[in-house]
């Protein structure tokens, strides 16, 4: 009797490391979610090609009108992430082996992705609430995520959702984040273009304008502009163009790797050819206030013969909008 149990024993140990060992093994899944013995707050993602995983710290976080009993928000997560396109995983944490009778709900939260400036370029989805009978929870919140800057900081979150019915001020509802995994699945090497127009005022002269432009030298770019007595449209070649981001000016939405488009391309005055526009657009956030352009169209062959010069100022109404580039021919 005593050999059975001893080997009963050895076996429900083997199985059960095996269990375990499988679920981490598993890591890479959308949701994985558990409880084990002696559960400590520890990264539990596995690394991967093209994967960066983040240590978010020890502290927990709690509701936000549960601050005094530990904060709504972590400090900063240093983070050094290239613009791109990604999925998105995080882990949660909370040892409820150690407290099987205590019930916490809306234990979840996200994180607030930010540039070197610290302005919020994205923000990840929530990751869903620590079921009481767990441990740790591991789920994909995002996929694909457009993340339009180069990231400098993370700021873990607590979330809880009073739309959908949630107690949100019953307890603390307090939660680990543990680690985030940031799986690449684009790199976005500085490309982008703009779209939009607007209008500008000068010297009582309203100018108007509507654009699409890439951050290349290939075709399909457009810049239409038009004022009282004169109009101008540019052929889709540009001659030069430069493409930057000012971590000054919060773009912001949607997400793309450029607020500021310089350009240099030629065009028709007035159905004439032989003209020469230089431009230089801004897009400064949402709604567009903060958006400005400057013009100058001359004469190619003689650049004293100027037609038409807007030195830069914000629009008057419109908005210019910097996106990711897109396939275009």
């Amino acid at each position: 009797m005593k050999i059975m149990t001893f080997f009963t024993s050895l076996c429900l140990s083997l199985l059960a490391s095996f269990i375990f060992a499988g679920s981490v093994s598993l890591l890479a899944s959308s949701i994985i979610a558990g409880s084990v013995g002696g559960a400590k707050k520890e990264c539990l993602i596995k690394p991967m090609d093209g994967r960066i995983i983040l240590d978010l710290g020890s502290s927990k976080l709690c509701s936000p009108d549960k601050t005094q009993v530990c904060p709504g928000q972590s400090d900063p997560v240093t983070a050094d992430i290239p613009a791109g396109i990604y999925d998105i995983t995080l882990q949660s944490f909370d040892k409820h082996s150690a407290h099987p009778d205590q019930l916490q709900f809306n234990e979840s939260y996200f994180l607030k992705l930010r540039n070197t400036s610290g302005f919020q370029v994205v923000n990840t989805n929530s990751i869903d609430d620590l079921r009481d009978e767990e441990d740790y929870l591991i789920q994909q919140v995002n996929t694909d995520l457009s993340v339009g800057r180069d990231i400098d900081s993370v700021l873990p979150i607590h979330f809880c959702d009073d739309s959908k019915g949630n107690k949100c001020g019953d307890g603390p509802n307090s939660i680990a984040p543990v680690c985030v995994a940031f799986d690449l699945k684009k790199q976005e090497l500085g490309t982008g273009r703009f779209t939009g127009g607007g209008r500008q005022i000068v010297d009582g002269l309203r100018v108007s304008m509507g654009l699409t432009v890439h951050c290349d030298l290939l075709l399909s770019n457009n810049l239409q502009v038009n004022w009282k007595g004169g109009s101008f449209h540019m052929t889709e070649h540009l001659e030069t163009v430069e493409c930057s981001d000012n971590p000054d000016i919060n773009q912001s939405h949607p997400a793309a790797p450029l607020d500021t488009l310089v350009g240099v391309g030629t065009g028709r005055y007035n159905g004439q050819d032989g003209f020469t526009i230089e431009f230089t657009l801004v897009d400064g956030g949402e709604p567009g206030r903060e958006d400005g352009a400057e013009l100058l169209i001359y004469e190619t062959a003689d650049d004293r013969n100027i037609v038409l010069n807007v030195p830069f100022q914000s629009l008057a109404n419109g908005n210019l909008q910097a996106h990711f580039d897109q396939p275009h021919r």
